[in-house]
């Protein structure tokens, strides 16, 4: 994180591929990951909505990603719908100049979700 924004270069993001990062915020972990789904990178927090109190996150198999709490499988391209009540909350991005771009404002939304 430099300059207020988590920054990773796209050619490092692979299709259906995510890659998971933490952020310290003054001592509490916030956990998100980025990943390229039909040429489109989008960014998610690590989180389930229906079982955000176990706090244990995603992770990968080979059609999507699985919740470590429930072991729903969300495929890639139902990411931004999710299954019932289980998906990751969307994490605000954007890609600019061959990078993927996030604001540290957004990573720090995660305590409205947490």
């Amino acid at each position: 994180m430099s300059n207020g924004v988590f920054e990773v270069s796209v050619d490092n993001i692979k299709e259906k591929t995510p890659v998971f990062y933490a952020y310290n915020n003054n001592g509490k972990t916030i956990k998100f990951f980025v990943v390229r789904v039909n040429g489109k990178v989008r960014s998610y927090f690590d989180v389930c909505n229906s079982c955000k109190a176990k706090n244990l996150g995603y992770r990968n198999y080979e059609a999507g990603v699985e919740c470590r709490a429930c072991l729903i499988r969300i495929p890639y391209d139902e990411l931004e719908t999710g299954i019932g009540s289980c998906y990751p909350y969307h994490l605000k991005g954007e890609e600019k100049g061959g990078k993927y771009v996030i604001a540290k404002e957004e990573i720090q939304k995660a305590n409205e979700y947490l």
